[in-house]
Protein backbone atom coordinates (compact mmCIF):
# COMPACT_ATOMS: atom_id res chain seq x y z
CA UNK A 1 0.00 0.00 0.00
CA UNK A 2 1.41 3.37 -1.01
CA UNK A 3 2.11 5.94 1.66
CA UNK A 4 -0.56 8.70 1.26
CA UNK A 5 1.77 11.42 2.55
CA UNK A 6 4.38 10.50 -0.01
CA UNK A 7 1.96 11.43 -2.82
CA UNK A 8 -0.01 14.19 -1.06
CA UNK A 9 1.18 16.93 -3.43
CA UNK A 10 0.11 14.82 -6.43
CA UNK A 11 -3.36 13.96 -5.17
CA UNK A 12 -6.45 15.79 -6.42
CA UNK A 13 -8.92 17.40 -4.09
CA UNK A 14 -12.56 16.32 -4.32
CA UNK A 15 -13.37 19.54 -6.23
CA UNK A 16 -10.53 18.94 -8.69
CA UNK A 17 -11.52 15.31 -9.08
CA UNK A 18 -15.11 16.30 -9.85
CA UNK A 19 -13.84 18.39 -12.78
CA UNK A 20 -11.74 15.56 -14.19
CA UNK A 21 -13.60 14.45 -17.24
CA UNK A 22 -14.05 10.76 -17.16
CA UNK A 23 -16.41 11.25 -20.03
CA UNK A 24 -17.28 8.63 -22.55
CA UNK A 25 -19.72 8.21 -25.38
CA UNK A 26 -22.16 7.26 -22.65
CA UNK A 27 -21.59 10.52 -20.79
CA UNK A 28 -22.50 12.47 -23.91
CA UNK A 29 -25.60 10.39 -24.57
CA UNK A 30 -26.49 10.59 -20.87
CA UNK A 31 -26.24 14.39 -21.04
CA UNK A 32 -28.54 14.40 -24.08
CA UNK A 33 -31.06 12.13 -22.31
CA UNK A 34 -30.86 14.27 -19.16
CA UNK A 35 -31.49 17.48 -21.09
CA UNK A 36 -34.42 15.90 -22.95
CA UNK A 37 -35.97 15.01 -19.58
CA UNK A 38 -35.53 18.67 -18.59
CA UNK A 39 -37.59 19.64 -21.63
CA UNK A 40 -34.70 20.82 -23.79
CA UNK A 41 -35.04 20.06 -27.48
CA UNK A 42 -32.10 17.83 -28.38
CA UNK A 43 -31.23 16.54 -31.84
CA UNK A 44 -30.72 12.89 -32.72
CA UNK A 45 -27.16 12.43 -33.95
CA UNK A 46 -25.87 9.36 -35.72
CA UNK A 47 -24.48 7.25 -32.88
CA UNK A 48 -21.42 6.39 -34.97
CA UNK A 49 -20.56 10.00 -35.89
CA UNK A 50 -18.52 11.60 -33.12
CA UNK A 51 -18.75 15.06 -34.71
CA UNK A 52 -22.56 14.90 -34.71
CA UNK A 53 -22.60 13.71 -31.11
CA UNK A 54 -20.24 16.49 -30.00
CA UNK A 55 -22.13 19.25 -31.80
CA UNK A 56 -25.52 17.92 -30.64
CA UNK A 57 -24.56 17.82 -26.96
CA UNK A 58 -22.88 21.24 -27.18
CA UNK A 59 -25.96 22.76 -28.88
CA UNK A 60 -28.26 21.25 -26.25
CA UNK A 61 -26.23 22.63 -23.35
CA UNK A 62 -26.13 26.06 -25.00
CA UNK A 63 -29.94 26.16 -24.83
CA UNK A 64 -29.71 26.31 -21.03
CA UNK A 65 -26.82 28.78 -21.01
CA UNK A 66 -23.95 26.36 -20.48
CA UNK A 67 -21.01 26.03 -22.82
CA UNK A 68 -20.00 22.42 -23.16
CA UNK A 69 -16.71 21.52 -24.78
CA UNK A 70 -16.84 17.87 -25.78
CA UNK A 71 -13.52 16.60 -27.06
CA UNK A 72 -13.09 13.22 -28.63
CA UNK A 73 -9.98 11.28 -29.32
CA UNK A 74 -9.27 7.83 -30.65
CA UNK A 75 -8.49 5.20 -28.07
CA UNK A 76 -8.12 1.62 -29.27
CA UNK A 77 -10.44 2.26 -32.22
CA UNK A 78 -13.27 3.55 -30.04
CA UNK A 79 -14.35 7.09 -29.36
CA UNK A 80 -13.75 8.44 -25.88
CA UNK A 81 -15.28 11.76 -24.91
CA UNK A 82 -14.01 14.31 -22.46
CA UNK A 83 -16.50 17.04 -21.66
CA UNK A 84 -15.85 20.27 -19.83
CA UNK A 85 -18.55 22.73 -18.87
CA UNK A 86 -18.55 26.50 -18.46
CA UNK A 87 -21.11 28.94 -17.08
CA UNK A 88 -20.58 32.70 -17.35
CA UNK A 89 -16.92 32.11 -18.23
CA UNK A 90 -16.25 29.92 -15.18
CA UNK A 91 -15.47 26.22 -15.49
CA UNK A 92 -17.98 24.11 -13.60
CA UNK A 93 -18.33 20.42 -12.92
CA UNK A 94 -20.76 18.14 -14.72
CA UNK A 95 -22.80 17.90 -11.52
CA UNK A 96 -23.00 21.70 -11.31
CA UNK A 97 -24.06 21.84 -14.97
CA UNK A 98 -26.86 19.35 -14.28
CA UNK A 99 -28.04 21.30 -11.21
CA UNK A 100 -28.05 24.54 -13.20
CA UNK A 101 -30.01 22.95 -16.05
CA UNK A 102 -32.61 21.68 -13.58
CA UNK A 103 -32.93 25.16 -12.09
CA UNK A 104 -33.20 26.94 -15.46
CA UNK A 105 -35.78 24.50 -16.79
CA UNK A 106 -37.84 24.60 -13.59
CA UNK A 107 -37.27 21.02 -12.50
Amino acid sequence: MADKDKYADEMLTDDELEKVAGGTYYECTDDMDFLRKCGVEVGNPDKYDSFQIESTVADAWAKVGIICYPESYADNHSNVYKNSYSLNGKEISREEAHKYALKVTGH
